[in-house]
């Protein structure tokens, strides 16, 4: 993946999108906006051009070292997408709070630790057992969210130039470099060179915003 163009990474905070779904909620258009269960990979990735006002408010944002205030300026350009109703369905589950989201954000903080069940039981002061029940009571289980945590990471630095695929590897926790890529294969249906090569930045007027959630 050497001499491929890096991606401009802006990582939004919960609070944020919570204040931007209650304003898309607000508008008319949510009355005919509604979650959707089923989804695939490709409903969760945003495809916005970056012409116009679009490429100012993505380079306005870039640029800003606090994006708490920008609401409306985000909620501007979220409205730009094609599928609206998946952008919706995106934002409710990443701003929910549920056990299943305080086990991913214990994994997401220390996403390179060999994460097993008796490591997060000792974190979370929790037994295996209860950690078991209350993951089945929200229909996931440790080792999809581990697995979820570690996919959606491995992304974000596939789509870093300057990270090497043994880099990636062993920054979500996994030692060995051929079963991460075989894992990452089955998650996305591309290698992880295939997925660079997919979403990297083109010529074509077009950036890729990634909205990487369950």
């Amino acid at each position: 993946m050497d001499d491929i163009e890096s991606f401009d990474i802006i990582t939004l905070p919960d609070e944020l999108l919570s204040r931007v779904l209650c304003l898309f909620e607000a508008s008319n258009c949510s009355e005919s906006l509604s979650p959707i269960r089923y989804r695939t990979f490709s409903d969760k990735v945003f495809i916005i051009t970056d012409s116009g006002i679009n490429g100012i408010l993505f380079e306005y944002l870039k640029n800003r070292k606090n994006n708490n205030n920008d609401i409306y300026e985000i909620a501007c350009l979220f409205s730009k997408v094609n599928n609206i109703e998946q952008l919706y369905t995106s934002l409710c589950i990443s701003v929910s709070r549920s056990f299943s989201d305080i086990v991913r954000k214990t994994i997401d903080n220390d996403i390179s630790t060999k994460w097993r069940l008796k490591t997060l039981s000792e974190k979370l002061n929790l037994s295996e057992v209860t950690i078991r029940k209350k993951l089945e009571n929200e229909n996931t289980n440790f080792y999809r969210i581990l697995l979820d945590a570690r996919m959606q990471k491995a992304a974000r630095l596939v789509l870093d130039s300057d990270t090497h695929i043994n880099k990636v590897s062993y920054a979500v926790g996994m030692s060995s470099v051929s079963y991460f890529i075989k894992l990452f294969s089955d998650y996305y249906g591309l290698t992880p060179k295939q997925f660079h090569l997919k979403y990297k930045h083109r010529n074509t007027g077009e950036k890729a915003v990634f909205m990487l959630y369950n």
